[in-house]
């Protein structure tokens, strides 16, 4: 999966003649791609430091995302939440910049109606 991340970069790089450093990228995973991207952030500590767990089948490990940069972990509003929530309030006092975020009226599946501000804030969150 990371060696096909890094190849979509240079591709869109070489397409665009723009250059892009594969090196600190801002990865998002939704449902099983939450697991996914935290395995990464495990695995790859240096080049996926930006890291946002949206609607993942369960908590992040404390161990798998401690050396990320900024954390962001996003449920659907009639998603279950408390755990998800707990997860991010301790990852966040131990003094890293994580946050929390639900998305308003939104299933698994959905981003719901205020999806793309909620989007838009979260990335913020990761990229300041």
């Amino acid at each position: 999966l990371d060696y096909r991340i890094k190849k979509a970069i240079r591709s869109v790089a070489d397409a665009l003649e723009l250059p892009l450093d594969e090196s600190d990228v801002v990865l998002v995973g939704y449902s099983q791609g939450a697991q996914r991207a935290e395995d990464l952030a495990w695995v790859f500590p240096k080049r996926y430091r930006r890291v946002a767990l949206m609607s993942g089948p369960a908590p992040p490990e404390t161990s798998h995302v401690k050396r990320t940069h900024a954390l962001a972990i996003a449920r659907g509003e009639r998603e279950y939440q408390r755990p998800f929530r707990i997860a991010a309030e301790r990852l966040a006092a131990t003094g890293r910049s994580v946050r929390y975020f639900a998305l308003p009226g939104a299933r698994h599946g959905e981003l719901g109606p205020e999806g793309s501000s909620v989007m838009s804030e979260l990335l913020a969150h990761l990229v300041e």
